[in-house]
Parts: structure tokens; C-alpha cells; sequence
């Protein structure tokens, strides 16, 4: 409860654990409390409430110095049979030779209030000069020096004259563990001449879309294998009984090693052979052909990641000589035809376009289409197909997205809601329906003029040499 209007507080019983006192003194001192609280604690001189107070004080000491800073929590330790029957029996004798006396008066009261302020201040001045190291500290106040061990102080024995150190060298907290080269040193030892185990030759992959040139290079290596081979076996056998040194004459005639001039044609042939190139980077350059031509080479190696236009121009020189050395190669070119096919179609329709919109005066305002009849309800107008159509061969053929980008610019089309709303795909599938009408419509132009001009020449036949001479001499 809180006791808001109280200006004492009495504790009749002392308990070990000190924040319960803590707890019933701030009941006193709640929000609401205007005046002085004095707390009055009842302890009987020479008995184990004296240990119970100190012990109290102790805990708190301990917690203001630690636990409150939140850098230890101790567990707590249960009291043994021999502590508690040491408090119990403490003061014992002082009560029984308590001598018998009068009721107390208030001299003797106030004499006991005061020995028991002078008490506490004194008690409190020694714990604070007793427990002055967190190391040592301990709750039933026996103070032990950190050098104590086993009943007898270190401390005192060390002198200068047997003072007994240990010196350990410098801990290494760093060190490069190479396994490979470990296990490698164990297996592969040093042999009586000198020499290690041979070191296999490097093994390239040659990847059929490196464009390596394997009919000279495959003979060098297999030169470098076989005399490797012939150091293996030599060296395998380096413990046997008749084991000898290496016979550099007889490896020179069974299996003699590449010559500096075939050590330099082989580096130069691996050189010539496309080693950066991946399978994903020649996947990118088909597509790339696939979507701009094989003559838009600037255009294709933004498709193919981290080369440049002239790696990308030397390869593509190597994959359309040499492209039947690939095991793909029919799948690439195949895709390469089909992609060119669609170029060529659209390279087509725009010069049908070109073509129409020059016969025309006034394209934007004047353009006709020949729907074969009467033109069938669409949601686009006749002034947003002119618009598509000569909006696309502005930008060019094919390039929806810009083309998306100036409609909705368009100030002609601002209330033209339908048109605002099309994606690329719509857009491009009616520039596509009208571009094929166009299309039409220019190869009928065309064969009417060839009908045209047959029969214009037809008709205004040359006269024979015989009857021009006949009407010469008439």
C-alpha cells in the first residue's frame, strides 16, 4: 500500500534480502508525499539481527557497485548449515547475562537512539573501507587477499632473489596454411639428384566456338604429354634397387620434349583462339545477329557483355568461315536465317511506306488506304492510322517503343483517350496490319504499270527494212 500521509516509518523485522526493505521504505514516499519520512529500524543489540543488517548492507554495497551497472549477475548463493547455526548462536551470551532492569524511560530511549545512529555510521564507514575491491568481495564480510591460496600468501614469498617466471614466446595469430602444398611436400618428396615430381603440362580446354587451330596444335601436345609420361614413370620409380639419374639421351630419342621454336608456335596458336569467349558470350552474339543483322556489328556487340566492337567484329570474321566446325551449328544458323528473314520482311514494309507516302502530297492529312471495299469499324480512326503510319516511318519501322513515347506526346491525339492507353504491342500489330495493306496495295500499282507499258508497246510495232526502202523509192 502507499502510505502517502505517513512521516515515519518503523521496520519491526529485518529481513537478509535488502531490496524488500527497500521496497516497504518507498511505500512512504509516493507521489503525493509532502513531508519528511524518517525510517526507524528495530534491531536487538547482540543478536543475529546484527548479522542480518550487515549482510543487508553488504548486498546493497555489492548492487550499487555491479549489479546496477549491469556488468555482473551473481547467482545467489544458499546459506549452509554451519553459517546459520554460527547467526543463530551469535549473541547468544549477551542475552543471557542481559542484567534485569526497570521499565525504559525516555533518556534511555534516546541513548539508544543515538548509539544506534553512531552504530550505523560506523558499520557503513567500515564496509566501505573493508570491501574495497569487487574482487574479493564476499557477502559474510571475511575479507581474502587475492594471493592466498591453499592457507598460505604468495604474496609474502615472492622476492626478487626466487622469483620463478615463465617466458613464452610471441603468439603468431596469423599464419598462410597452404593444405595443397602440405600434402603435396608429404607425397611428392625431393629425389637424390635434386628433382621433384614432374609437373603435368597445362591442360587447356579447346572449345569448339574458340576457333582454336587444332590440326597444329593438337600434335604439340601430344609431343609435351608423352614426354611428361616418360619423367612420370621415371620418377615413380625412384626408390626402386636399380633406380639411376634421368638419361636426358635416351629421353631425347623415346620421347623428346618441345623446342623453344614449338614452345613459341604453341603460345602464338593459343593466342589466335578465342580463350575469353564463353558459351553464354557466343549465345549473346547469336542473338544479337539474330535481332540486328550480321552487318550491324555495333549494334550486336551491345547484346555480347564485356567485348568490344572489334572483338566482336573479329569474332563474327571466325564464326561465319569456320562455323561448321561447331557442333551447333546448324541450330545458330538456322536461328541467324530466321532473324535476317524477319529484317528483310520489315526492311520491306518500310520501303512499301517510303514509297506510298512520297505518292502523297499531304500524308498526315491526305493518306488513303485501300481497305478493298468498304473499311471495316475499328476503334482506331482514320486520322490516328495516318498518324501511326507516317509517325512510323518517322522513327523508323519496328521501333514501338519511341513510337508509344510520341503518341502520348502528340497534341493532335490529346483527346484521343484510345490511342494514349495502347501499349508497344497493340501499336505495332496495327502499323503492321496497315503497313501489309500498304504493301498490297503497291504490288497492284505495279503490276497495272507493267500491264500498261506491255500493251503501250505492243501496239507501235517498228516497220520492216524492206517496206521503209519500198516507200523510200516511192
Amino acid at each position: 500500500m502507499a502510505l502517502a500521509c505517513s512521516a515515519r516509518h518503523v521496520s519491526p523485522a529485518n529481513l537478509t534480502t535488502a531490496q524488500m526493505d527497500l521496497q516497504a521504505m518507498d511505500r512512504a514516499h509516493r507521489i503525493g508525499q509532502k513531508k519528511p519520512v524518517v525510517v526507524y529500524r528495530l534491531a536487538t543489540e547482540g543478536t543475529v539481527e546484527e548479522m542480518m543488517i550487515e549482510r543487508a548492507q553488504r548486498k546493497l554495497y555489492l548492487d550499487a557497485a555491479v549489479i546496477q551497472q549491469g556488468r555482473l549477475a551473481e547467482q545467489t548463493k544458499t546459506l549452509t548449515k554451519d553459517e546459520i547455526l554460527t547467526a543463530v548462536r551469535f549473541g547468544a551470551d549477551a542475552v543471557f547475562k542481559a542484567e534485569q532492569g526497570a521499565d525504559p524511560t525516555d533518556a534511555d530511549i534516546d541513548a539508544l537512539l543515538a548509539r544506534g545512529e553512531e552504530r550505523s555510521k560506523r558499520d557503513s564507514e567500515r564496509l566501505k573501507s573493508s570491501a574495497n575491491s569487487l574482487a574479493n568481495f564476499t557477502l559474510s564480510g571475511q575479507e581474502k587477499s587475492l594471493y592466498e591460496y591453499e592457507g598460505t600468501d604468495w604474496k609474502s614469498k615472492s622476492k626478487a632473489g626466487d622469483a620463478w617466471s615463465l617466458s613464452l614466446p610471441k603468439r603468431v595469430t596469423k599464419q598462410n596454411y597452404d593444405e595443397d602444398k602440405y600434402y603435396r611436400n608429404a607425397i611428392h618428396g625431393k629425389t637424390a639428384d635434386g628433382r621433384g615430381a614432374p609437373k603435368p603440362p597445362r591442360n587447356m580446354a579447346l572449345l569448339d566456338f574458340q576457333f582454336f587451330d587444332v590440326e597444329r596444335l593438337e600434335p604439340l601436345r601430344q609431343k609435351e604429354m608423352r614426354n611428361y609420361e616418360y619423367r612420370k614413370a621415371h620418377y615413380d620409380r625412384r626408390l626402386a634397387p636399380d633406380a639411376g639419374p634421368l638419361d636426358e639421351a635416351e629421353m631425347a630419342k623415346v620421347a623428346p620434349p618441345l623446342t623453344a621454336e614449338e614452345i613459341e608456335l604453341k603460345e602464338k596458336l593459343l593466342a589466335e583462339g578465342f580463350t575469353t569467349w564463353t558459351k553464354k558470350d557466343v549465345n549473346n552474339f547469336v542473338k544479337g545477329v539474330e535481332l540486328h543483322g550480321r552487318d550491324d556489328l555495333p549494334l550486336v556487340a551491345t547484346e555480347v557483355e564485356g567485348k568490344t566492337v572489334i572483338e566482336v567484329a573479329r569474332y563474327a570474321i571466325a564464326f561465319f568461315s569456320r562455323c561448321d566446325e561447331i557442333r551447333d551449328c546448324d541450330r545458330y544458323m538456322r536461328r541467324i536465317h530466321e532473324g535476317e528473314a524477319r529484317l528483310a520482311r520489315k526492311a520491306a514494309l518500310a520501303a512499301a511506306i517510303a514509297k506510298k507516302l512520297a505518292q502523297t502530297p499531304r500524308p498526315w492529312v491526305e493518306l488513303q488506304f485501300d481497305w478493298g471495299g468498304e473499311r471495316p469499324w475499328s476503334p482506331f480512326t482514320i486520322q490516328s492510322d495516318r498518324f501511326l503510319v507516317c509517325m512510323a516511318h518517322q522513327v523508323g519501322y519496328g521501333r514501338w517503343e519511341e513510337l508509344q513515347r510520341e503518341v502520348r506526346k502528340s497534341w493532335a491525339l490529346k483527346f484521343d483517350w484510345h490511342m494514349k492507353t495502347r501499349d508497344q504491342r497493340e501499336l505495332g500489330e496495327r502499323v503492321e496490319l496497315l503497313a501489309e495493306m500498304i504493301e498490297k496495295e503497291m504490288r497492284q500499282l505495279e503490276s497495272q504499270a507493267k500491264k500498261a507499258s506491255a500493251k503501250g508497246g505492243a501496239g507501235s510495232k517498228r516497220p520492216r527494212e524492206d517496206e521503209a526502202a519500198g516507200s523510200r523509192k516511192k
